[in-house]
């Protein structure tokens, strides 16, 4: 069974973390515990992302590359796709499915809930979008979105965090996160570090058993990642073949500093992106089930989107004041910096 650092997936049978009736607000520490280094915040100056070899731009927004792809083969000689995002250049949001977590569509404001809002900004500054985690009743952690709390977060498990600026970490609830006086709006559990302080874990190269249930008797299934470099860069890596350690071999080749595994099997890895915002996803990972519409017209799990920011001058904001558990529809404003609501995804250079 799962304890509370989160070592282990129930595979079967397992106990549920209830769901609230009355969504609350997120009880964070005042602070992390422990000295780990969190991930370096560039400048605040326009610096446009750079596109290295090796890689191919699959999305230009409005400060340059929003989304660039390449194929890895980890040491044990399996291939996987990786999209990077840079820092500069996106934000991103949570999104609850139609049926995972089970209760969820009626705590999450219509803005975080199982497609991408077509009522503010988010549709229109979309690039990419990809799978969360496991299901809820697998044990393998929480969830929050807009601050309310679909399934309590605890200590010790892997998490994606994003912050009151659209910011993205990866890193253990309780050790890492939440960073000292950070706002999270949105956080999403799954197991356990793949790489921690850019080296692979000793989980991860523990064999498939403690990386959730697998369909039929072999190991090697579709898996996907998601990590940050120290620049804030975040990574998404996905597959129809590999173990765990696969996932976390070509993670620390990236220069990737913490990531975790998300959702595995056929049926749930899946990773759109669109050329320029607002545009048409394609699917990115080859063999994948699904086409990335889903995440337009209505998906059953969890899934995160990859806003372009905007042009500079202006900035991605959520709409409601800091600290209430409301819908956050995603707003670009440009202008008068002065002027602006009191959560921001991000400020404008």
């Amino acid at each position: 069974m799962v304890a509370a650092t989160g070592a282990a997936l129930i595979l079967a049978g397992c106990a549920h973390h209830a769901i609230r009736k009355s969504p609350p607000k997120v009880a964070l520490p005042s602070s992390s515990t422990t000295t780990v280094p969190e991930v370096l915040s560039p400048s605040t100056t326009t610096t446009w992302p750079a596109n290295p070899p090796g890689w191919r731009v699959a999305s230009v927004g409005p400060r340059g590359i929003a989304a660039q792809v390449r194929t890895m083969t980890s040491a044990a000689g399996r291939s996987m796709t990786v999209a990077e995002f840079p820092w500069v250049s996106t934000a991103f949001r949570l999104h609850v499915g139609s049926g995972d977590p089970p209760g969820a569509m009626n705590l999450a404001p219509p803005d975080s809930s199982d497609k991408v809002a077509t009522n503010d900004d988010e549709r229109a500054s979309l690039v990419a979008a990809f799978n969360g985690g496991f299901k809820r009743d697998a044990g393998a952690g929480g969830m929050v979105v807009d601050e309310f709390v679909v399934s309590t977060l605890s200590n010790g498990f892997a998490t994606a965090v994003i912050n009151g600026k659209g910011h993205l970490d990866v890193g253990v609830w309780g050790r890492d996160l939440p960073r000292k006086g950070e706002k999270v709006i949105a956080a999403r559990q799954n197991l356990s570090l793949l790489v921690d302080a850019g080296r692979a874990t000793a989980l991860a190269g523990q064999g498939a058993g403690p990386w959730g249930a697998v369909l039929g008797s072999n190991p090697v299934v579709a898996r996907s990642a998601v990590g940050v470099d120290g620049s804030g860069n975040v990574f998404y890596a996905g597959t129809t073949m590999a173990l765990p350690s696969d996932l976390a071999d070509v993670m620390v080749q990236l220069g990737v500093v913490r990531a975790m595994q998300l959702d595995i099997n056929p049926s749930w890895v899946t990773l759109g992106i669109a050329a320029s915002p607002g545009g048409a996803m394609t699917g990115i990972v080859p063999g994948q089930y699904h086409d990335p519409s889903i995440f337009l017209n209505g998906w059953e799990r969890d899934f995160v989107t990859v806003l372009a920011q905007p042009r500079p001058g202006c900035r991605l904001v959520f709409a409601s004041p800091a600290g209430v558990p409301v819908a956050d529809p995603t707003i670009v404003r440009c202008g008068n910096p002065h002027l602006r609501p009191s959560r921001e995804l991000a400020t404008a250079p």
